[in-house]
């Protein structure tokens, strides 16, 4: 997270060192990415950088924190709508919603892009701390169904969301494998096809049959 100098400056400067860092994220992976790019487009001095953030990963990490925070209050309402759909279904609904986030923040979208094409080592890098977050999201889910009797009562929660958040992250990989053209909203109708296959296997691990 930033240093508490960069919530000390005006909310405008903020607003430029982050649209810089976005721009950035959006046009290279992070192994590639520069500062002295973004203090460039930012228009700060680098020591006033190192004022604000420990490096470049300490930027990257709070900038997928803001796209997270800003997908999750995006997801909500979907969620609040489908209150009373059955629990595989509101998966399906989220999945799209997700995708029509990415259509609706394209800049999001090539952030993302981008960290696919990174190696795995790297992604749980710059990724950590997120992890926690998505897990407690599929086990609200997972939590939600089971308390309305679509999940069965025997199945861990917890283990269910763990591997939830695990197939998410590779559904992608899996979808552009061999493909010369690596942005994966080209791909949007394939990925649709395995998020349905990825949930058939879980409501047929899941379901309460008994429901």
């Amino acid at each position: 997270m930033p240093n508490a100098t960069f919530f000390n400056i005006d909310e405008e400067k903020q607003e430029k060192i982050i649209s810089a860092a976005m721009k950035e994220f959006s046009a290279e992976t992070y192994s590639n990415a520069s500062i002295a790019r973004i203090i460039k487009k930012a228009g700060i001095p680098r020591g006033s950088f190192y004022q604000y953030f420990e490096g470049i990963e300490d930027l990257y990490r709070y900038v997928l924190q803001i796209i997270a925070d800003e997908k999750m209050a995006y997801l909500n309402p979907v969620l609040t709508l489908m209150e009373e759909g059955e629990t595989f279904e509101i998966l399906k609904g989220l999945y799209r919603a997700g995708i029509q986030f990415a259509k609706d923040h394209p800049k999001y979208a090539g952030i993302g892009n981008q960290l696919f094409k990174e190696k795995k080592a790297v992604r749980d890098q710059v990724t950590e701390g997120l992890t926690e977050k998505s897990i407690a999201f599929y086990e609200m889910i997972f939590q939600r169904g089971r308390d309305r009797g679509d999940i069965d009562p025997k199945a861990d929660i917890q283990t269910a969301a763990y591997m939830a958040h695990i197939l998410n992250l590779n559904l992608a990989d899996s979808v552009l494998e061999g493909k010369e053209n690596q942005n994966l909203m080209d791909h949007v109708e394939e990925y649709y096809e395995r998020v349905e296959k990825m949930l058939y296997i879980f409501q047929e691990g899941l379901q309460n049959k008994k429901a």
